[in-house]
C-alpha cells in the first residue's frame, strides 16, 4: 500500500479534476498551431498563482454541487460513510459527513503543502521554475511525537537515484503549467494546466505506466497486471463558465490501446478517438447536473480461458485467511471478442430528481464472438434508429419510467458451438431471441416499486407484490426458444409465481404474467 502515496500527490492532482473533459479552446495560442512565447516566471507570485488557481476553482464547483448532496441518486456516493468518533468508554457515533467543500479544501491544502511549494524548489531560471518531490512527502511512515514525518530511508535513497519532479511555466500571467518528470529520463505522464480560468490534465498512458513503475521502485512496492504494450492520450478539464455554473469533461485525444498475453493467449482492448468523450455541466444557478456522452467503439479481446477461474482460499497459522483466482483444470476454449458500440445521448438530473434522457442511442449492436463466430448479440430499437428518450422521476412508492417512442430490446443467443464446453446447460438454452418492449402509446411508462428496508430479523422486505406496473402502454417479455410471451397491459403487474415442481425445467418466463395489482 502506498504510503503518502504518489497517487495522493501528483497524480490526484490530475484525477481530482474529475473523470471527464473536454478539450476547448486553449487560451495558450492564437488560433493557430503555435503556443504563445513563455514568460519571464518568479517563484513565490507562480506558486501562489497555482495553488489559488487550483483551490477557487475546486472550491468553485464544490459550491456549485451542494444541492447534489441532497439527492436520492447521488447523495449517498458523494458524502460518502461518515467516520466514528468514540469517547473514552467506546461509545461511538456517527460524525458530520464531510462536505464536497471540505474535500476540495483538503485537496487544495495538501497540494500546497506537499508539492507546490517553495521548499521543494530546485532550481529557478528565467522562465522556468523545477521543483523536486521530497522525502517527506514521498516516503513518510506515520509521525514522531513531534508531529515531524518518519521517513523510510531506503524508501529515501530510492527516491533520490530516480527523483519526481514539477517543471512551472507560465505563457499568461497568473495561468501556470505544471509538467511532472519522473526518473532520471524525465518521462513526462501528465501535464496541468492550473489556469484562473480552467484545470485541466493531458495524460499520455504509455507514460504513467513507466511512471507508476518508477514509483513502485520508490516504495519497494511491484505492482501487478502493467505487462504489455498500453498507448493513448487523454485529456481531463474542469472550466469555469460562470459564478456557481462549471463543465467537466473528458476527450480521448488518441486512441487507448492495451495488449497483452495471459498463459500465452492474446488479449487486447481499444478505445477509439472522442473529442469530447463526455462532459458534465454542473450549474449551481439552476440547480441541474447535464451529461453529454459522444464515445466512440470499445472492442475488447481475451482468451474464454481467462473467464475459467475459481476462487481458492487458505488460513494461515496466525488465522488470516488469504484468497486467490485459479485457473480451472479444464477451462473453456476460444478467443472472445466483445465489441461495445459507441454511445451518445444527454442525460439532466435536476433538484427534483427528475432525470431526463434525450436523444441515447448506439452506433450499432453489441456483439460477442467466440473464434470469430457470433454466440451474442443485444440492440436497442433497431427500427427506430437505435434512440429513444426517456424520463426517470422518483417518489416514495418507487420510480416511474417514461420513454419516447418505446423500447424494443432484442437479445439473440447461438451458443451451439460450444455446447461441448457448457456442463449442464441444455441446447434448448444455448440457441434464442429474446425480446422486450415497452410500447402502444405515444408515451408508454412503468412504475418500479421501492421496497421497504428489511426487518431486523432478516426477513425479506416487506413490499414484494406489484413491485412493476405498466401505467401507459404495453409491456411484453417473448423467447423463441420457449415459444412463450409475457403481456402485461396498462393498468396491471408483472406477476412471478412459483414452478410448478422442483424438478420442472420451465423457462423463468413461463413464471411470469400479468394480472391485477395488489
Amino acid at each position: 500500500m502506498f504510503r503518502t502515496s504518489i497517487v495522493r500527490s501528483t497524480l490526484c492532482l490530475a484525477g481530482s479534476l474529475a473523470l471527464f473533459a473536454c478539450p476547448g479552446p486553449s487560451d495558450d495560442d492564437d488560433g493557430g498551431n503555435a503556443p504563445k512565447p513563455l514568460l519571464p516566471i518568479e517563484t513565490t507570485s507562480a506558486l501562489t498563482a497555482a495553488n489559488a488557481n487550483l483551490r477557487a476553482l475546486s472550491l468553485g464547483v464544490a459550491k456549485s454541487s451542494l444541492f447534489l448532496e441532497s439527492s436520492d441518486f447521488l447523495g449517498n456516493v458523494l458524502s460518502g460513510d461518515a467516520p466514528m468518533i468514540c469517547d473514552e468508554e467506546g461509545n461511538c457515533e456517527p460524525a458530520d459527513p464531510a462536505t464536497l467543500e471540505d474535500r476540495a479544501e483538503e485537496m487544495a491544502d495538501y497540494v500546497a503543502e506537499r508539492i507546490l511549494n517553495e521548499v521543494n524548489v530546485e532550481t529557478n531560471e528565467p522562465t522556468k521554475i523545477v521543483l523536486r518531490l521530497k522525502a517527506e512527502s514521498i516516503c513518510a511512515n506515520g509521525t514522531d511525537d513531534g508531529g515531524a514525518p518518519i521517513v523510510d530511508e531506503d524508501c529515501a535513497a530510492r527516491l533520490a537515484a530516480n527523483p519526481i519532479r514539477a517543471e512551472l511555466t507560465q505563457r499568461t500571467e497568473g495561468d501556470i503549467d505544471v509538467a511532472f518528470l519522473f526518473g532520471a529520463q524525465s518521462i513526462r505522464p501528465v501535464e496541468l494546466e492550473l489556469y484562473r480560468s480552467r484545470l485541466a490534465a493531458v495524460a499520455d498512458i504509455g507514460a504513467m505506466v513507466q511512471a507508476a513503475e518508477i514509483v513502485s521502485t520508490i516504495l519497494d512496492e511491484p505492482i501487478e497486471g502493467l505487462d504489455g504494450e498500453l498507448s493513448g492520450k487523454l485529456r481531463v478539464e474542469l472550466r469555469e463558465n460562470r459564478a456557481l455554473d462549471y463543465t467537466v469533461a473528458t476527450s480521448i485525444l488518441s486512441p487507448v490501446r492495451f495488449s497483452t498475453t495471459i498463459d500465452g493467449e492474446p488479449l487486447s482492448f481499444s478505445a477509439a478517438t472522442a473529442s469530447p468523450l463526455a462532459s458534465v455541466r454542473i450549474d449551481g444557478n439552476s440547480q441541474t447536473v447535464t451529461t453529454i456522452t459522444d464515445s466512440g467503439a470499445i472492442d475488447l479481446s481475451l482468451p474464454l480461458g481467462a473467464l475459467s477461474t475459481t476462487t481458492v482460499c487458505s488460513t494461515d497459522s496466525n488465522g488470516e485467511t488469504t484468497c486467490e483466482e485459479v485457473r480451472d483444470e479444464n477451462p473453456l476454449m476460444g478467443q472472445m471478442d466483445i465489441h461495445l458500440p459507441g454511445v451518445n445521448g444527454q442525460v439532466t438530473l435536476d433538484a427534483s430528481d427528475s432525470v431526463k434522457i434525450t436523444g441515447f442511442g448506439y452506433d450499432d449492436a453489441m456483439t460477442v464472438k467466440v473464434d470469430g463466430v457470433q454466440i451474442l448479440s443485444m440492440d436497442l430499437n433497431a427500427n427506430n434508429g437505435r434512440t429513444l428518450d426517456a424520463e426517470l422521476s422518483g417518489s416514495e412508492d418507487g420510480f416511474v419510467l417514461a420513454v419516447k417512442p418505446l423500447i424494443d430490446l432484442v437479445i439473440d443467443v447461438d451458443a451451439s458451438s460450444l455446447i461441448d464446453q457448457l456442463e449442464g446447460v441444455p441446447a434448448s438454452a444455448a440457441s434464442d431471441t429474446i425480446r422486450m418492449r415497452l410500447d402502444s402509446d405515444s408515451n408508454p411508462a412503468i412504475r418500479i416499486a421501492a421496497f421497504d428496508d428489511a426487518p431486523s430479523t432478516g426477513e425479506e422486505p416487506s413490499r414484494t407484490a406489484s413491485a412493476f406496473e405498466v401505467l401507459r402502454g404495453r409491456f411484453s417479455l417473448s423467447s423463441r426458444a420457449a415459444n412463450t410471451e409475457v403481456v402485461v397491459e396498462a393498468g396491471q403487474c408483472l406477476i412471478a409465481t412459483e414452478p410448478t415442481s422442483e424438478e420442472s425445467e420451465q423457462h423463468p418466463f413461463e413464471l411470469l404474467s400479468g394480472g391485477a395489482c395488489d
